[in-house]
């Protein structure tokens, strides 16, 4: 989505001069000074010159649910139709469905990184999605995640885990 942003714009820094609401630009300037925290940080422990923090530091201090709010309807003018659904290149659904897949991802995501209970989600359900989301981006990615895949047989013991 960042690649596809920054050939849009013209620039590495698209947020800059993208049309995001108050609360992108929020996580954006949220992101950043966390990455001049993060340098200031290592420059002391490592008795070095502080670096600039740069445009990829940035991205990737954007949370997941910063790149899946691109996708929400306010945005579908203004990110999906002119630039994100080349970012998808083959999904052949609607944005409305992706949104929800990747909204739904996020969800899931943030319940297990906060060690949230998930033993009565529909977490098959769940697996297809993220093979829906990541089949948008690439079937070859598809294929090669499968491969390493170990959820399905976790699944499958998923009644005798929860005993």
């Amino acid at each position: 989505m960042h690649d596809r942003l920054v050939l849009t714009y013209g620039r590495p820094d698209w947020w800059t001069v993208a049309p995001l609401n108050a609360g992108g630009k929020g996580l954006v300037a949220k992101a950043r000074t966390k990455c001049e925290r993060n340098e200031d940080q290592r420059a002391e422990e490592q008795q070095r010159p502080k670096r600039p923090v740069t445009v990829d530091d940035v991205v990737t201090e954007l949370n997941f649910g910063f790149w899946a709010t691109l996708l929400v309807k306010r945005y579908d003018r203004a990110f999906w139709r002119t630039t994100l659904h080349k970012a998808f290149p083959y999904h052949s659904g609607s944005r409305a469905a992706l949104s929800d897949d990747l909204w739904r991802v996020v969800r899931l995501r943030n319940r297990v990184m906060h060690h949230e209970p998930i033993y009565g989600e529909d977490l098959a359900a769940d697996h297809a999605r993220i093979y829906r989301v990541l089949g948008s981006l690439s079937p070859d990615l598809t294929k090669e995640v499968r491969e390493m895949d170990r959820f399905p047989s976790v699944l499958a013991r998923k009644e005798d885990n929860l005993e």
